[in-house]
């Protein structure tokens, strides 16, 4: 059961800390981005532990997360870039559900290996819903980013519940491959540079956001032009210069770069957490 809203009172904001769901479908056209949780998996695993559906809108963070108070009891779970949730001195571990009473304030300790982390809350963070989703985007929604001092509603609990906290996951460990598709103008490259393509280890650059992440180790330049057209979270585009950028989940809704890659869509999560000059390798998908 559950009563009125209570809120979730920010006290350190993090770094890029938004309000995320699976994203906002259906506006592509009208060069509105999809948006949503830049590691899928994550999030999902996350709602789970407290019996969310996958699209319950969530907490994520980046490298490094927020210090929040919670107003009214309810249950958290916490995945991605996780060790430990250190709830009023207490700490669990990441990945399983976590009753938090009145008044607690949670603070995690994040790892070394991933880049977002992600809190979810028993129903979900209420934050209004924006053209069916709500999902913070700039120029979207009221807010974009988590600032300190501000609330976040959610329902609060009136008794403990049981929940499934003994779910195991398969730990996920640092990728070595990115799985891809060919991209609508993947002919645009030579026999040998298909060939290649899947042969050179490229890495992350520090030049990454919610928009797009560029690659090390360039690829070959080239004077291929083409008409704006579609992009998608999973694109991977080839400038002139022969930069790579692997486009994210804010990413813009058209473009006129050669669209050579298409992600799988574990690998957009995947290739989201990678940190800054981990190596790997584009792998078809078969």
């Amino acid at each position: 059961m559950v009563k009125s809203l209570a809120e979730i009172v920010v006290k350190e904001s993090g770094l890029s800390t938004s309000i995320q769901d699976l994203g906002r479908f259906g506006y592509l056209s009208e060069g509105i981005p999809i948006s949503g949780c830049m590691d899928r998996l994550a999030a999902e695993r996350a709602n789970l532990l407290v019996g969310n559906s996958n699209d319950a809108a969530l907490i994520e963070w980046t490298v490094l997360p927020p210090k929040l108070i919670f107003s009214a009891p309810t249950y958290i779970a916490c995945s991605g870039n996780t060790i430990n949730v250190i709830v009023n001195n207490f700490e669990f571990g990441c990945d399983t559900s976590i009753y938090i009473s009145s008044g607690a304030e949670v603070s995690l300790r994040p790892a070394q290996n991933e880049i977002y982390g992600y809190i979810s809350v028993r129903g979900g963070v209420q934050t209004p819903k924006v053209l069916g989703s709500r999902s913070w985007f700039s120029g979207i929604t009221d807010q974009f980013m988590v600032k300190k001092g501000i609330t976040l509603p959610y329902h609060a609990i009136t008794n403990k519940i049981q929940l499934n906290s003994a779910i195991k996951f398969k730990l996920r460990s640092v990728s070595s491959f990115i799985k891809v598709y060919k991209g609508p103008e993947f002919n645009l490259l030579s026999i040998e540079q298909q060939k290649s393509i899947t042969a050179l280890a490229f890495s992350t650059s520090q030049l990454r956001d919610r928009m797009g992440v560029q690659l090390v180790n360039d690829f070959d330049p080239h004077t291929h032009s083409i008409l704006s057209s579609p992009l998608l979270p999973g694109t991977v585009q080839w400038t002139p210069s022969g930069k790579l950028i692997v486009l994210m989940r804010n990413a813009q809704t058209i473009g006129g770069y050669p669209r050579i890659l298409q992600l799988a869509v574990e690998a957009i999560s995947a290739i989201a957490q990678l940190p800054q000059g981990a190596l790997f390798h584009f792998k078809w998908v078969v």
